[in-house]
């Protein structure tokens, strides 16, 4: 009674889709696979199918409008829906719409644009398109970023080693635009030469390896030392050096250049640079300590003292910490008094002291033929001093009311600290001269400074005037500038910005009164000019040299008006440094112009028409009156 096969008798079959209900078919039924949701059941031929109403490819599928009542739509008679193009997807009512989190283009309606793709950087509903990002950029969700550094320019830069946009800063304002000689290196813009440094007039490029004032110079061109990466470089003039020769000054005949103290020396006595070869100098203090010497050319120690090292027959015998290379007085050294190349001499204990090779003790100073030792006592400090050594005037002796232990003793006095009759820190000693004669003492750093004396730098213990100081006292001196005795007067003249004195003694900077530039001056002992007269600029840019031709441009021409190679235009002419309406100007609007105040106006009929008058006329101002116009108003 139920099967469709044999509905009501044996061989009745019910149509497709018909069930059989008390022997008899009827009605249709929806296939159990079908979502009626998402699916439209349908007759194709005897067989019912399910059609997608949702698909992209027919979105919006509805049934047929002339279905019969009770059964299927064939499936031909189906209302398709729409194809979504692009990549628009069908939505659950039947519309092609974008994806979520997509937005539809306003130009192209079948595409949807992604926020996050570099295509469409940011889109939104207000910019549906969005914005196209660079290679140089990548897409955050929001907007387009640099890959690497920062945007400038309308591009992606490395501010390290950007040559329009160069610096250490965040944003572009703080960066800067490195000159065309320049190259970008770590943020900063140096010199594209390795040969050149940032010395020149607004730090321009120029060649450290001849240039006199910045001879050796390297990076921005500011620090003092020549180890420095930033040295300003040397000066090479006055002081026997003659100029500049590979980054190095040269020095007259029998001198060497001693970068250390920055002075030409003789290298047969420079402690620093010593030698009779000028190729292979030696400091003579790296081997025998700053007790050295340089005697023709040979390191050494003074007359009289001894070499502590391998050539003494006793140097094997000493213990590794005696057994550093120096040089020692054997009269007064306390740890090898009386010694000699043959033998060691003596070790002074038990507060005994060394004096003139032997070891005493000081309360018993020994008095011997031309020598007189003096007692110096403070508290239970008790020292042997040489008269012939130190100055002792207005005392007999030296006591705890007499003695200093500040540098310069009370009534000259030496105020000494240590048995090896050392001064105290903070002070030096000094061989002095005046009208007694010489003598040695303990100078206080900060007096020798008031007096522009320094120590020369690096190992060289030597004193030196201060750079930029000298003066006119050769006796003072040894032959590589160093002191030989201080003394009224020595190092006061300076030779950085004394017009009398620029660079070396005595030389004077002249004035070029016929090259049109104002009083000259001393600037880092170098004779240069402060500026040029009124009207007159320094064009070829050679003022700073000595073989300049100096201001040699008059600034009042139309080609240089008011500057060098401002040029006036348009019929204009240059008043006193300004371009102003000149020749030929047919508008009476020449009274208006600036120029014109407090000069004369003039006209000059262009367009004679006979009785008809003057058609036009060209004007012009001027303090007196051009030929061929006549005044006026």
């Amino acid at each position: 009674m139920t099967n469709k096969d044999h509905c009501g008798s044996c061989g009745h079959a019910c149509a497709p889709g018909q069930n059989c209900d008390n022997g008899k078919c009827g009605g249709q039924q929806v296939p159990s696979g079908c979502d009626s949701a998402k699916e439209i059941p349908c007759m194709d031929g005897d067989i019912l199918v399910c059609v997608p109403k949702l698909s992209n490819e027919s979105c919006g599928t509805k049934e047929c409008t002339n279905k019969e009542e009770g059964k299927f739509c064939k499936c031909e008679d189906i209302v398709k829906g729409q194809a979504c193009e692009g990549n628009l997807s069908c939505s659950t009512n039947g519309e092609c719409v974008c994806p979520e989190g997509l937005l539809q283009d306003k130009t192209n309606k079948s595409q949807c644009n992604n926020p996050e793709n570099p295509a469409t950087c940011g889109a939104s509903k207000g910019n549906p398109a969005g914005t196209p990002c660079r290679e140089d950029q990548i897409c955050n969700g929001k907007e387009c970023a640099c890959i690497e550094g920062i945007e400038c320019g309308g591009k992606c830069i490395d501010p390290l080693k950007e040559h329009d946009f160069c610096g250490l800063g965040e944003s572009c304002d703080q960066l800067v635009q490195c000159n065309d000689d320049e190259t970008c290196t770590q943020g900063a813009c140096v010199c594209t030469n390795p040969l050149q440094a940032k010395c020149g007039t607004n730090g321009a490029c120029i060649d450290v390896d001849t240039n006199i004032t910045h001879c050796g110079a390297k990076g921005s061109c500011e620090a003092e030392s020549y180890l420095d990466n930033n040295f300003a470089g040397f000066i090479c003039t006055g002081g026997g050096r003659t100029g500049c020769n590979h980054g190095s000054c040269e020095c007259v005949d029998g001198y060497v250049f001693d970068k250390a103290t920055k002075q030409c020396v003789d290298a047969s006595s420079s402690v620093t640079s010593c030698g009779t070869d000028t190729d292979n100098l030696m400091n003579c203090q790296l081997l025998f300590g700053n007790k050295a010497e340089c005697n023709n050319g040979h390191c050494g120690c003074k007359i009289g003292w001894i070499a502590i090292d391998n050539t003494l027959s006793w140097y094997k015998d000493l213990s590794d910490k005696d057994k550093r290379i120096r040089c020692i007085d054997p009269y007064t050294d306390n740890e090898f008094c009386g010694a000699t190349s043959e033998n060691r001499g003596n070790t002074c204990k038990d507060g005994n002291i060394c004096v003139n090779g032997s070891c005493q003790d000081p309360d018993e100073c020994d008095v011997g033929v031309g020598r007189a030792f003096l007692l110096c006592g403070k508290n239970d400090d008790i020292k042997c001093l040489l008269k012939s050594d130190f100055k002792i005037s207005n005392c007999d002796k030296c006591n705890a009311e007499a003695c200093s232990y500040t540098g310069l003793a009370k009534d000259g006095c030496l105020g000494i600290k240590d048995v090896n009759c050392a001064c105290e820190d903070g002070h030096v000693e000094v061989d002095f001269k005046d009208n007694d004669g010489k003598y040695q003492a303990c100078a206080s750093w900060t007096d020798l400074n008031k007096r522009h004396i320094v120590v020369s730098s690096g190992t060289n213990s030597q004193l030196i005037c201060e750079d930029g100081w000298s003066d006119n006292l050769t006796e003072n001196h040894y032959k590589d500038g160093s002191l030989r005795f201080v003394s009224d007067g020595v190092c006061s003249i300076h030779i950085g910005n004394d017009l009398n004195n620029c660079g070396e003694v005595g030389r004077v900077c002249e004035s070029a009164n016929d090259q049109h530039m104002v009083t000259p001056v001393c600037n880092a002992g170098v004779c240069q000019f402060g500026a040029c007269e009124a009207n007159y600029g320094d064009c070829n840019e050679d003022m700073l040299s000595e073989k300049g031709d100096g201001c040699e441009t008059l600034l009042n021409t139309t080609s240089n008006c008011g500057a060098c190679g401002k040029e006036c235009g348009n019929n204009r002419v240059c008043s006193d440094g300004v371009c102003c309406i000149g020749e030929g100007i047919v508008t009476d609007d020449v009274k208006f112009d600036d120029c014109c105040s407090g000069l004369k106006k003039y006209s000059k009929c262009t367009l004679n028409m006979g009785i008809m008058g003057c058609l036009t006329r060209s004007y012009q101002c001027s303090a007196t009156q051009p030929e061929g116009y006549e005044e006026w108003e």
